[in-house]
C-alpha cells in the first residue's frame, strides 16, 4: 500500500502512534493519457474567494494531499541536486528508492534514517488546538531530503567527529531548504509584498536598503513560515538574519551555544543569505539606475 510511488521515491503512509495505514495516493488519467491532479482547484465560472479558501482547507486536511506534497518536494529537491551536479545522485544506502512516511508518529520531529532507508515526518498539536503536520512544511521536507542526499554524497559526514562536521550537515541542509523556498514564485511575491506593504507593483527606493530588505523580506518570511514549526526545524532563517559577521562565534568559550550543531550551522546560513542579499541588491541597483536615468532623460527632453 504505497503511493505516490516512483523510481526514486516511495511514499508509505503508516502512523506508528495510532497503528494506522492510510490509503495511498493513486492518480487517475485524463482522456489524453496525462495524470490528473485530484486536488487542483477546478474553476467554474467566477469562483468566490470563500470557495477557494474552503477548497484549500479541505486539501490541507486530506492525508492523500500530504502524501502528494511530500513526494513532490522530495523529488524537486532531488532534481535540483542532480541538475546542479550534472549526474544521478545515489542515496546513502543500497537501493535506488527512499521511503517517505508523511504521518510517521505523533511528535514534533522529522528525521532521516539511513538504516530504515527512510525519512519520517511527525505531527503535533499547535497552540490553537489544531494539528500541525511537518510533511506540509516545504523547508522541513527539503531540509530532511538534503540530509539524505548529503549522506549519499559523503557517507562519513554522518559520523560526527567534530562540531564543524555536524554543523555543516545542518547548515547546508538549512541553506538548501531556505533557498528552495525562495525559488517559489508565490513566496517571492509574498516577500516583495512585505517590502512594499502591498500598496502597489512598485517598491520605493527607500525600501531597497540592505537592513530594510533584511528585516522586511527575510525576517518577515521567517514570521510567515510560523513559530509553531520552529520547535521542529529550529529557527535558522530568523536567527541567521540577525547574526553580525565575525569570527568570535567559532569560539565555544565566548559563545558556548554555537557548539551545538544546529546553532553552529546557522553561521553558514548567515554567510549564504548575506551573499544572496548582496547579489540581489547589486541587481536591483542596476535596474534602479536605468530607471532613474530614463526618468531624467524624459525630464531633460521635456
Amino acid at each position: 500500500m504505497a503511493g505516490p510511488c516512483g523510481y526514486r521515491v516511495n511514499v508509505i503512509d503508516y502512523d506508528a502512534s495510532t497503528d494506522t495505514l492510510y490509503k495511498p495516493m493513486i492518480y487517475g488519467r485524463s482522456l489524453d493519457g496525462k495524470y490528473e491532479d485530484p486536488f487542483a482547484f477546478k474553476q467554474s465560472g467566477r469562483s468566490s474567494v470563500k470557495a477557494r479558501r474552503l477548497h484549500h482547507q479541505r486539501r490541507l486536511e486530506d492525508p492523500r494531499f500530504h502524501a502528494q506534497n511530500v513526494y513532490a518536494i522530495v523529488m524537486r529537491t532531488l532534481a535540483q541536486f542532480e541538475f546542479a551536479l550534472g549526474r544521478r545522485c545515489a542515496w546513502g544506502f543500497d537501493g535506488h528508492q527512499i521511503h517517505i512516511v508523511p504521518h510517521a508518529f505523533a511528535d514534533a520531529n522529522a528525521f532521516y534514517s539511513r538504516d530504515d532507508r527512510a525519512i519520517f515526518f511527525g505531527y503535533f498539536m499547535g497552540g490553537n488546538g489544531k494539528p500541525i503536520f511537518t510533511c506540509l512544511s516545504h523547508d522541513i521536507v527539503a531540509h530532511e531530503t538534503t540530509h539524505a542526499l548529503l549522506d549519499g554524497l559523503r557517507k562519513r559526514y554522518m559520523e560526527r567527529s567534530t562540531p564543524d562536521q555536524a554543523a555543516f550537515h545542518e547548515g547546508f541542509a538549512d541553506v538548501v531548504a531556505v533557498l528552495s523556498v525562495f525559488s517559489l514564485p508565490d513566496v517571492v511575491d509574498a516577500g516583495l509584498d512585505l517590502a512594499s506593504g502591498g500598496r502597489s507593483n512598485l517598491i520605493s527606493s527607500k525600501l531597497l536598503e540592505r537592513d530594510v530588505l533584511k528585516r522586511s523580506v527575510f525576517f518577515g518570511l521567517a514570521e510567515q513560515m510560523g513559530r509553531e514549526l520552529a520547535v521542529v526545524r529550529g529557527d535558522a532563517l530568523r536567527r541567521s538574519v540577525s547574526l553580525l559577521p565575525g569570527k568570535p562565534y567559532m569560539s565555544t568559550l565566548l559563545y558556548p551555544e554555537f557548539g551545538e550543531p544546529h546553532r553552529r550551522g546557522e553561521l553558514l546560513v548567515a554567510a549564504v543569505l548575506n551573499a544572496a542579499l548582496d547579489i540581489w541588491l547589486a541587481r536591483l541597483a542596476k535596474i534602479w539606475s536605468r530607471y532613474t536615468w530614463k526618468k531624467g532623460s524624459k525630464h531633460r527632453e521635456g
